[in-house]
């Protein structure tokens, strides 16, 4: 009896433990970094950061030439992730934990999830939870969708994690839907316009006297 619970105990270690495989069907996406496998186990798809589900980007390239609105990113990224693995088997192979949610280095065949996200320019690279061995395929993910204003990078946005600290774009403090058709163009003219966010980031990623920019589309 002793020995059954013994076993039971390591094998259950051994399953949690870092570095753990596992497999699943993908029942939800929640947003562009987040997925639920069998309806019951959320996993965070490691080395990455995707926009939060109610993030708002300005469309500049879009858009361009001429004002900008504001458009939802977060919505996008989530979807991008759900049309490559929605209703498909995932392997997922664990590096740690992050609140409720097991941290995974998930892919769908061959195709590995985070890079993917990456190259598609719909989330960034979480540079700090990287090890030096993730880095070259990751940060080199990054770099292509960077090079070929993918996604985001195509955009004007707010980092995700400043966004998590409240920062935003000035369209996405004064989002309203005009009432008059002629209120439009000037409602994009004024997200257009934004001021400079003191939360948001600059374009070398640096701040200038304590001030940050917005993300910059090139």
């Amino acid at each position: 009896m002793f020995s059954r619970i013994a076993c039971g105990a390591i094998a259950f270690l051994l399953l949690a433990s870092p570095g753990s495989a596992f497999t699943g069907t993908v029942t939800a996406v929640h947003d562009g970094d987040t997925l639920t496998l069998d309806g019951m186990t959320k996993v965070r798809v490691f080395g990455i950061d995707a926009p939060e589900l109610k993030q708002q980007c300005r469309a500049d390239a879009i858009h361009s030439p001429g004002p900008s609105p504001c458009v939802p990113c977060g919505e996008a990224s989530r979807q991008a992730l759900e049309g490559l693995v929605l209703g498909k088997a995932v392997t997922c192979t664990e590096r740690g934990k992050s609140y409720d949610r097991i941290v995974g280095e998930c892919a769908v065949g061959k195709i590995q999830l985070g890079p993917w996200m990456l190259s598609h320019g719909w989330a960034v690279a979480y540079e700090s939870f990287l090890q030096k061995k993730d880095k070259p395929a990751y940060i080199g993910a990054q770099s292509i969708a960077k090079r070929a204003s993918e996604g985001l990078w195509a955009m004007t946005w707010v980092p995700p994690a400043e966004w998590r600290k409240r920062a935003r774009l000035e369209c996405e403090r004064y989002r309203f839907t005009p009432v008059i058709a002629g209120a439009a163009p000037l409602f994009a003219y004024a997200c257009a316009r934004s001021r400079i966010n003191p939360r948001a980031t600059d374009s070398g990623n640096a701040p200038r006297k304590g001030r940050w920019r917005a993300w910059p589309s090139s």
